[in-house]
């Protein structure tokens, strides 16, 4: 299992949460402290999911493991709702800043991708 305050997977799944769910969730959440930069209180978390709402994609470096880069994207089923999420994990000494927006599109197509399918297949 993957912590709830820390980690592109988790932000992505958080970010499109009804507000009564999200606050629930972040009431319980223990906010451990993984490396330097982990999220460790409700308000940042919440600014971070303000954030993965806005860009559309969770980016997340070094917040579980010090030299891990996640990148996650909502995958949307019937009534465009968040069902579930597509993320790229690497080494982050691989990953040179300039190559962050580019492998975010391509999450978040992958992502727009599977969720066209989901939907297909509700039909």
């Amino acid at each position: 299992m993957l912590p709830t305050n820390a980690g592109a997977s988790a932000q992505v799944l958080l970010a499109w949460l009804d507000p009564p769910d999200l606050d629930r969730i972040v009431a319980a959440t223990t906010f451990t402290r993984f490396t330097d930069k982990t999220i460790t209180t409700g308000t940042q978390l919440r600014s971070r999911l303000d954030e993965t709402r806005t860009e559309g994609v969770a980016v997340s470096r070094g917040e579980v493991d010090p030299d891990v880069i996640g990148i996650a994207a909502p995958v949307r089923g019937a009534a465009d709702k968040v069902v579930a999420g597509i993320s790229v994990v690497a080494a982050a000494s691989r990953v040179p800043d300039h190559a962050v927006g580019r492998i975010a599109d391509l999450v978040r197509n992958a992502a727009e991708e599977i969720g066209d399918r989901l939907r297909l297949l509700a039909v």
